[in-house]
């Protein structure tokens, strides 16, 4: 199976950046890879404080949209990009062909 080099590497380091906190309560990232036929399923989901607010506004959503961009000319039409958040989880699901 091929993977592009680090494609998955934004969403992972999202995931460790924006779980944080502050209350002091435990932060959990959950990374999951599926492989079902000619298809693999990669989702990342990690734990948000809603009182958190990350210092870096300035480049807030670049490594989204960066990501956004590489999908669209690796795989055009044939990904799928899940974005999901709530007050205390953020989620991504990205599934591609293989």
């Amino acid at each position: 199976i091929y993977i592009p080099p680090n494609l998955f590497t934004t969403f992972v380091e999202n995931a460790v950046k924006h779980s944080v906190n502050v209350s002091g309560g435990a932060a959990q990232i959950a990374v999951k890879i599926k492989v079902t036929g000619n298809q693999l399923e990669f989702s990342c989901t990690n734990s948000k404080d809603p009182n958190f607010t990350s210092a870096d506004n300035k480049n807030s959503g670049l490594g989204l949209a960066n990501i956004k961009r590489r999908l669209s000319l690796l795989y055009s039409e044939t990904y799928v990009l899940d974005v999901e958040s709530t007050d205390n989880e953020f989620s991504i699901t990205l599934k591609f062909p293989i």
